[in-house]
């Protein structure tokens, strides 16, 4: 392929790409009715248009709250009120150990936790009886079984505010 064919090939290249890009940030914005929940006009006092379209903004407060109409769009302009805040739910971990009664790490335990909702999760102990559940809601209580061919455990019921380190197993015969 000769210099001129290559350095077409890449401009070419460079174009889709760019066109793509800017298709791809554009997309919530474009094709049928629109609904823009909240937009700004940064600068104050500028205007947008195109097509149908015309948008004038301010960032006076003298206009906040009023609408202005024609027969395609409906503008409310001024500041628009924060959205209320709710809680959510943090992430931790639960993490602890699994032993045998004369307290080696027990591999291959397998450790079941259990949300409110009856949601269950399943790890797999390590070769030296470590166990993590990452991504707990904080919030809940939680019941955790664990299960093993040699030794019987007893469940625990734990209510998670945080990160829990230390939630460990001694089996028994």
């Amino acid at each position: 392929m000769s210099t001129s064919n290559k350095t077409r090939f890449y401009t070419l290249v460079f174009a889709a790409v760019s066109i793509l890009a800017v298709s791809i940030t554009a997309l919530p914005q474009s094709g049928g009715p629109y609904v823009i929940q909240q937009s700004v006009i940064a600068g104050g006092g500028a205007g947008a248009s195109g097509g149908p379209y015309s948008l004038c903004g301010t960032t006076g407060q003298s206009v906040a709250g009023q609408t202005a109409t024609n027969s395609l769009t409906s503008d409310h302009a001024g500041f628009w009120n924060a959205a209320p805040l709710s809680p959510t739910a943090a992430l931790v971990s639960v993490s602890g150990k699994v032993s045998t009664p004369d307290g080696r790490g027990l591999r291959n335990a397998i450790v079941v936790i259990i949300d409110s909702h009856g949601t269950k999760r399943t790890v797999t102990t390590s070769s030296f009886g470590f166990y993590v559940f990452y991504d707990v809601a904080v919030g809940e209580t939680y019941v955790i079984r664990v299960s093993s061919k040699l030794y019987r455990f007893a469940p625990m019921t734990l209510p998670v505010a945080d990160t829990l380190t230390g939630v460990d197993f001694v089996g028994s015969e």
